[in-house]
């Protein structure tokens, strides 16, 4: 039954990238094989594009599930890695010249994940979102950012403080398309 759950929790975490925004500004990805990525941008700027690597800690609590309740809750390590990830074109040496070395260390966090309809955490008004702004299908949520906290970064002056990445502990995915127009 635990591997059952296990699975199902992998499978939703590896699905598609959890996006802060609409426009994947703040954008983290799992894949199966244990990998994936973390970005942080603003605009045209890129501040880290990390591949990263995680591993599946257990559940933190009662995971009985139920139609109404469709939520998970287990523990996470991610470690950010210095290179870029393999997919994306970038400055080879982007992470080191924003981040500090300890931003590379491995970090826990205690996630939930969620099934519903939901609006990106970026989205603070949904009553008067535009119609191209789509809802999701799933949420994660983090007890802390998977973002480096501000003492990670060599400097947090312009982009990082503007967007304040370290802020960010929601995430969602599986866009539900909506209408146009």
């Amino acid at each position: 039954m635990a591997n059952m759950r296990q699975d199902a929790q992998t499978a939703l975490l590896c699905k598609q990238p959890w996006r802060y925004d609409p426009e994947g500004q703040c954008e983290i990805a799992f894949e199966q094989n244990g990998g994936g990525y973390l970005i942080c941008r603003s605009e045209f700027a890129v501040f880290v594009c990390a591949a990263l690597e995680w591993t599946w800690l257990g559940p933190e609590a009662d995971n009985n599930s139920t139609p109404a309740n469709s939520a998970f809750q287990f523990g996470l390590e991610i470690g950010l890695h210095r290179e870029v990830p393999p997919n994306f074109k970038t400055h080879p040496r982007k992470n080191e010249v924003h981040l500090n070395d300890i931003a590379f260390q491995a970090r826990r966090f205690v996630v939930t994940l969620e099934e519903g309809v939901f609006w990106h955490p970026a989205v603070l008004e949904p009553e008067v979102a535009p119609a191209w702004i789509p809802k999701c299908t799933s949420r994660i949520t983090f007890d802390r950012s998977p973002c480096p906290p501000p003492e990670h970064w060599r400097s947090t002056k312009g982009g990082p403080r503007a967007n304040q990445f370290w802020d960010m502990k929601e995430f969602c995915s599986g866009e539900i398309p909506r209408r146009r127009g």
